[in-house]
């Protein structure tokens, strides 16, 4: 989770919302963060890069067995990516508040109806995680705020 956090703080730095990945398969790694607004792709988020980089890299799109380390906890879209990859395993630093995906009573991921179930653990280095969003977006505003 270290290197995630490591990515979300370089994304912060290049003005991307600070989200870092990782992924781990067969001892490779690859770690990405969210590149959305220097890609202009709105799918550019860091799950999707280490997904796409990790494919890449064993030629193979179902990594099988692999974890990932992220520093927030996956949207739908990723959780998506992650169910087709066959990952097996998500570990997230911290809820995201606004658009809870893995335990949200209502929308319950692991309720729905796919042929791969991950499995979810959260709360590694939280604390960093969600200081490093919340400066993130109170910078934003606070930019925004002077704008006016």
């Amino acid at each position: 989770m270290t290197l995630a956090l490591e990515q979300a703080e370089l994304a912060s730095k290049k003005g991307e919302v600070p989200v870092g990945a990782v992924l781990v398969l067969n001892k490779k790694i690859v770690f990405s963060h969210n590149t959305s607004v220097s890609k202009i792709d709105p799918t550019s988020h860091a799950e999707i890069n280490v997904i796409r980089e990790m494919s890449s890299f064993v030629n193979n799109y179902r990594l099988i067995d692999s974890e990932m380390f992220v520093t927030l906890e996956p949207c739908l879209m990723c959780l998506g990516a992650a169910v087709n990859a066959r990952v097996k395993k998500i570990y997230f630093a911290t809820k995201d508040s606004r658009f809870r995906t893995v335990f949200d009573p209502i929308l319950d991921f692991n309720d729905f109806k796919v042929n791969h179930k991950i499995q979810f653990e959260c709360g590694l280095m939280a604390e960093d995680s969600k200081k490093l969003l919340n400066d993130f977006f109170k910078n934003k505003r606070h930019v925004h705020k002077n704008c006016k």
